[in-house]
């Protein structure tokens, strides 16, 4: 105090001082902190909504994949109806045309055709060497679809 009774200062008032300034950094300390845990918790939020995010984006993509397979399966199963349909068409129409153009063998029911040559005909699939004739056939044939049952 003697060298300098201007600025005198007493030993509370440096306490109070330093006191002032450990509590100036401490809530600068605080602040900092404060600020820091803040970024995080927007961090951990940002983090958040992008999982979540993601997890709509993965559920959107599985639904989507889900409802293509659905749509292939079912337009496989009507491709395969369409060629079951369009196979049986030509299998009726396949019989239809062998109706038509065949007689049974009289041995075996077999469907024959006579297309040329000669009326003479034998069975391979009967052991039977009695050759017959298309006429015979015919005549067969017409029996059984006019002899009531």
């Amino acid at each position: 105090m003697l060298q300098d009774p201007d600025g005198f200062r007493s030993a509370v008032d440096r306490d109070d001082e330093a006191a002032r300034g450990a509590k100036r950094l401490q809530e600068e300390e605080d602040e900092a902190l404060a600020r820091d845990m803040d970024q995080r918790e927007k961090q951990v939020e940002q983090d958040r909504q992008r999982q979540i995010h993601e997890e709509q984006l993965r559920r959107a993509r599985a639904e989507q994949e889900a409802e293509a397979r659905r749509m292939r399966e079912e337009l496989e199963v009507s491709q395969k109806r369409e060629a079951m349909k369009l196979r049986q068409q030509e299998e009726r129409l396949s019989l239809q045309k062998v109706q038509a153009t065949t007689k049974p063998c009289p041995g075996c029911r077999w469907p024959i055709e006579k297309n040329r040559g000669c009326s003479h005909m034998t069975c391979k699939f009967i052991n039977d060497s009695t050759p017959f004739y298309f006429s015979q056939i015919l005549s067969i044939a017409y029996e059984l679809v006019t002899i009531p049952l």
